[in-house]
């Protein structure tokens, strides 16, 4: 099945077939004035995200000129009521008020195309990585741990933050202020990519082939990631299968590090070193009601709270 990104060329190849139209998407105007004013109309009931009276007006009310201003403006739909201060904000820098200095540049850059708002989780997680060190993955990790009222961890990302801040020449007042800025943003914020059709606009084949660094060696770049995400620390992990599952489990090579062991009573225990927990708790949790990490704890503390949140949300009505 195609992603969402990719079933608009999809459906323009659908209609070149036809012979009911032909154009390129890749070719479409992003600054095509006329499409913008059918925004800035409100008349958008067939769109997504904006087809709702309270996306429609906010369409009317914000007046976006901007591919950027689309992907704010829709991120600003998205957001909760309790936070109405943003939409005061980012109206009044549309009619033209200037956005107060950062308390960093690097906010000041991250947020140019969002008007010095901090709507997108992509925003959050690139200024946890850039100021304080913290990996994309466990930026996201930061996010939800903030969504879901976990203090703990919170305040252990905090105390991480402050350390790569300061290390990084940033004072610690203005080290807690962007991290308080941050903590408030991740109970909000959602997805860029959910808000603009693509990440990229074209793809274009050049004369002169790619040079990789003599230096660059992707085994190292990964390091011991589960897939793609390498976290900053490497833990040994065990898991013990059940018998049944052992039977399937072991038939595959999931990891480079991964080790068998097999038990008397047709169980098995796989063992791995990885860096980063994110993907392979992911991992585990396919295998629910077959599968027993055994070490570390910090990844079965992961695999219980996500069964615990599954199980809330699949309790009662």
């Amino acid at each position: 099945m195609p992603s969402v990104r990719g079933i608009p060329w999809l459906v323009a190849g659908s209609i070149r077939k036809e012979g009911r139209l032909d154009f390129d998407l890749g070719q479409i105007p992003l600054d095509d004035q006329d499409a913008f004013e059918l925004f800035r109309s409100g008349d958008t009931e067939e769109i997504m995200f904006f087809h709702c009276p309270a996306g429609r007006e906010k369409l009317q009310r914000l007046q976006p000129s901007s591919i950027a201003d689309l992907a704010a403006v829709s991120a600003l739909i998205q957001v909760s009521v309790d936070h109405g201060q943003l939409m005061r904000l980012f109206e009044q820098r549309v009619k033209g008020s200037q956005c107060p200095e950062a308390v960093h540049p690097a906010i000041t850059e991250v947020t140019a195309d969002s008007r010095g708002l901090i709507l997108f989780q992509e925003q959050v997680m690139m200024l946890l990585n850039r100021l304080g060190g913290i990996t994309v993955a466990d930026g996201f990790d930061f996010i939800k741990a903030v969504a879901r009222r976990k203090s703990a961890v919170v305040a252990q990302y905090r105390v991480g933050f402050l350390e790569s801040a300061r290390e990084n020449g940033i004072r610690q007042k203005s080290a807690e202020a962007i991290f308080g800025q941050l903590q408030q943003a991740a109970s909000y914020v959602c997805c860029k990519a959910t808000c603009v059709a693509a990440r990229f606009k074209t793809l274009r084949m050049l004369d002169q082939p790619a040079v990789v660094p003599e230096e660059f060696d992707l085994k190292e770049y990964f390091g011991n990631a589960w897939a793609v995400y390498r976290g900053n620390k490497t833990y040994n992990i065990e898991i013990w299968f059940t018998p049944e599952a052992a039977k399937i489990v072991t038939e595959t090579v999931w990891h480079h590090t991964q080790k068998v062991t097999f038990h008397d009573d047709g169980s098995a225990t796989l063992s791995f070193q990885v860096d980063g927990l994110e993907e392979i708790t992911n991992w585990v949790l396919g295998w629910a009601g077959q599968a027993k990490v055994i070490r570390p704890p910090e990844l079965r503390d992961r695999v219980v709270d996500k069964l615990r949140t599954a199980l809330e949300l699949n309790s009662g009505g």
